[in-house]
């Protein structure tokens, strides 16, 4: 660990505070190799009995000190011993480990140790869970998997397990499909062709560029719209962001979502249903853009900015895409691509929830409009529902949208 912060936080030990969390992986992630630890152990002489005895270890050592101290607690030494005997059992190629550090502040331990600044935990990631969740679902009589976004169907069945459910344990995986019934007169849906919305276009939020002008742009006009609007960004940083921009353009009220525990979410979520039309920008990997009641009037119009896909240089993102790359032959696809737009689809579908809903649904980067290498319009109903059109139409379609309603 020391080694670590030596080499990538040269004086660590002056700014203890500045500290982030980090991952810190033992093998390369892109390479399925043998793992540090596990190397280390070789080398130093420990064999399987003494991977296998970690448990039973982990468990002894926690009755002592319990006896010792007079009081039963919650151990670590279970759970790490757990962890080793996985960490021996599973291969290497779809499961990765690293040591994860979290930050935390212990005023007990010394000045200069890193125990002060960091919790530090041992991590053993299943890259391609499908076969593990397919034996959890296999525990069940019959289930359903129900879901508006749940397309493409042979890559979510590949992901989740139904396919091993199938094969492996001679389950019937039976697929249904329906339609959906809500007037189409009553929703707009607009795929935009703005730039795209990534680093290389956008550079860090608070610059001063003509791809976040585009997007600055196109989000006002959506935001202008009559009621509540949900704005959802890549990330909390590029949410903070848009929302301080909105507030410079807009006359009704902006409210940020930003990581929070529930209490605060829920109490953001009464704020913005009650009294007039307001504006909520929040994350795509957020609580809010998913499994929430927008129905009625709670919610006019949502406008998607970018395509969230994750973090690509995350070593656990790296090995996840590396394992998908091995077993279905396209790790990017698979792993980053589909769960984004998966992402984006949930977002919008807040606007309508039943026959009655009235909305705007905006999709805002050109991966969404348009055929390219790295387009993801395949990945949204192929029934013509959203409607390609340019930054600058963006505005006569609103209208138009308006003034049909408006006519009725």
């Amino acid at each position: 660990m020391t080694a670590f912060l030596d080499r990538k936080h040269r004086g660590w030990q002056s700014n203890l505070n500045d500290l982030r969390d980090e991952e810190i992986p033992l093998r390369d992630p892109a390479d399925p190799a043998e793992d540090e630890l596990t190397t280390w152990a070789r080398e130093a002489g420990y064999g399987d009995a003494d991977w296998v005895r970690a448990e039973s270890v982990g468990a002894v050592a926690e009755r002592i000190l319990n006896e010792a101290e007079d009081e039963d607690r919650a151990r670590a030494a279970p759970a790490v011993g757990r962890v080793l005997g996985e960490w021996y059992r599973r291969d290497h190629t779809d499961y990765f480990r690293e040591i994860e550090l979290e930050r935390t502040w212990d005023d007990t331990e010394p000045a200069d140790s890193w125990r002060r600044a960091y919790n530090a935990r041992l991590a053993l990631h299943n890259c391609v869970p499908s076969d593990a969740i397919g034996e959890r679902l296999g525990a069940f009589g019959g289930g359903i998997l129900m879901s508006a976004t749940l397309e493409p169907m042979d890559a979510f069945t590949e992901v989740t397990g139904l396919d091993y459910l199938a094969l492996e344990e001679d389950r019937p995986v039976v697929e249904r499909r329906y339609g959906l019934h809500f007037p189409a007169e009553n929703r707009e849906s607009f795929a935009v062709a703005a730039p795209k919305f990534t680093y290389d276009n956008r550079d860090r939020p608070g610059t001063e560029n003509p791809t976040r002008r585009h997007y600055a742009d196109a989000i006002s006009k959506v935001g202008r719209l009559p009621g509540n609007v949900l704005v959802g960004m890549p990330s909390y940083a590029e949410a903070e962001w848009i929302a301080g921009t909105l507030e410079d353009r807009l006359d009704k009220p902006v409210l940020l979502d930003a990581a929070s525990d529930d209490d605060t979410t829920q109490s953001l979520k009464r704020e913005f249903f009650a009294g007039e039309g307001k504006v909520l920008v929040t994350s795509l990997r957020g609580t809010l853009t998913e499994g929430v009641d927008y129905s009625g009037d709670r919610l006019s119009a949502a406008v998607v900015c970018g395509v969230p896909i994750v973090n690509t240089s995350s070593p656990r993102t790296k090995a996840v895409r590396r394992a998908y790359d091995d077993e279905f032959g396209d790790g990017f696809t698979y792993a980053l691509t589909i769960p984004a737009v998966r992402k984006a689809r949930q977002a919008i579908g807040r606007v309508i929830r039943s026959p009655e809903d009235v909305g705007v649904r905006v999709l805002l980067d050109e991966r969404y409009a348009r055929d390219s290498w790295d387009s993801v319009r395949q990945f949204l109903p192929d029934d013509g529902e959203f409607q390609t059109v340019s930054p600058d139409m963006l505005d006569m379609g609103l209208d138009r949208f308006r003034d049909r309603l408006e006519s009725r």
